[in-house]
């Protein structure tokens, strides 16, 4: 199906807020609440528009800490094969992901997790490096330029990972995610960091990262 000008907007304001009020897309668009009726009905027939959902924020439940799946993947196929095999084993649904050694392929990868319905990635991160990959620090809807359309798929920066901490001394290491915690609170970001389990192994170098851990998780 192609869509034209009009069902774009129309399209953004759903991914901005499912439940608007037709007529409120209406005034936004400068056609009539039928048209905007007659063209969703269009939307949901042909598939473009697959359904719409309410996610629930795991934080206003208390989970703050999120865990990671590694699955190494380009084929949609397998990659759908090997989510269903995770909800399977975890009984719930797969809304989050993060490539493998932190890899992207725009927009190829990012296309694929939208097919798979994945809400949110955390790829964006450079696993040697402190600082932010994608230029901000507050999570945003990826664009696809060459459809020119926001899609519902959020990019969630990650300030750094532990591995970017390599090169920095046992003394410094908590002044420095300080730091950067700060930064990130001045412009209103989103602060997150990545862990590895061997972080959690008992010895005298972890023993920081695990404290650090256990602040950022207050």
């Amino acid at each position: 199906m192609k869509i034209d000008g009009i069902d774009k907007k129309i399209i953004r304001s759903l991914i901005k807020d499912a439940r608007i009020p037709i007529l409120s897309i209406a005034r936004d668009v400068g056609i009539s609440g039928a048209a905007i009726h007659q063209r969703l009905k269009k939307l949901e027939k042909s598939e473009l528009i697959d359904g719409y959902q309410m996610i629930i924020n795991p934080k206003s439940l208390g989970y703050n800490t999120t865990a990671f799946v590694g699955v190494y993947l380009n084929s949609l196929a397998v990659l759908n094969e090997e989510k269903e095999k995770i909800e399977a084993i975890t009984n719930r649904t797969l809304r989050r992901s993060m490539n493998n050694e932190y890899l992207v392929s725009l927009p190829h990868n990012y296309r694929n997790l939208i097919e798979l319905e994945i809400a949110t990635d955390f790829t964006m991160v450079y696993e040697n490096v402190i600082g932010f990959r994608a230029s901000t620090c507050s999570p945003f809807l990826f664009y696809d330029l060459d459809y020119e359309i926001v899609t519902p798929l959020k990019i969630h920066p990650i300030s750094l990972t532990t591995k970017g901490l390599n090169k920095t001394s046992t003394s410094k290491k908590t002044e420095t995610i300080q730091k950067m915690m700060e930064s990130v609170k001045k412009v209103n970001g989103t602060f997150s960091m990545i862990f590895d389990n061997y972080n959690f192994m008992n010895s005298k170098k972890n023993s920081v990262l695990k404290t650090i851990f256990s602040e950022i998780n207050k």
